[in-house]
């Protein structure tokens, strides 16, 4: 049997690999080359500790036995992607042809950064790839797992995501600082849509 460390190790270098070119990271990127990185980055944090907790005590129960639920979810995170790139876009031709900076996000409004990105990388988490292999680890200590192991499994992937998470948010700073805004809104934008589309896709084409 493997031990906490090696247990650890295992989980975080898998869940670390998995996200880097998922569809959350991109999201993370995306929203930190636009908005405050440190509020992206502490948002994104919440929502993969929430979403990991719940990948944890409630993620076998739901891919097995709730996969219309799961579809739908998968679905609406795509189309709220989609939602924010069509605004990027929308901005970013009235930044463009005002020459105004907009510095925070409108639309909603009220909403704080951090909150928004909570909201978003919680919805896109929810059945996700890697939520799916936090199941999986869980699944595989058996019917009784030690609570030891599953807080090694827990603690593994939460530092995976969070770190990926700080990955992103340092690119999107990098791209913030040598892109113009207008030009940003477009590239977030565009990634966005991708991204939405794809997540879109990948449901309908594989439910389960």
């Amino acid at each position: 049997m493997a031990s906490p460390a090696e247990e650890f190790g295992l989980v975080f270098g898998v869940i670390f690999a998995a996200e880097f070119a998922d569809r959350t990271m991109f999201a993370v990127l995306s929203m930190a080359s636009r908005w405050s990185p440190r509020e992206v980055w502490a948002g994104a944090s919440a929502a993969f500790l929430g979403a990991t907790g719940v990948g944890v005590a409630l993620g076998y129960a739901f891919v097995t036995l709730l996969p219309r639920e799961l579809l739908w979810i998968r679905i609406a995170s795509g189309v709220l992607l989609i939602g924010f790139a069509v605004r990027e876009f929308r901005l970013g031709r009235v930044s463009e042809e005002s020459g105004a900076e907009e510095t925070r996000p409108g639309g909603m409004g009220a909403l704080p950064v951090g909150l928004r990105a909570f909201l978003a990388i919680f919805l896109l988490e929810m059945g996700d790839n890697t939520q799916i292999l936090v199941v999986s680890f869980v699944a595989d200590l058996g019917a009784s797992p030690p609570l030891g192991a599953v807080v090694t499994i827990y603690a593994g992937a939460v530092a995976a995501l969070i770190g990926v998470a700080a990955l992103a948010t340092s690119i999107g700073r990098v791209l913030r600082g040598w892109v113009a805004p207008d030009r940003m809104r477009l590239f977030t934008g565009g990634v966005l849509l991708v991204v939405g589309a794809l997540t879109i896709a990948l449901a309908v084409l594989h439910p389960g």
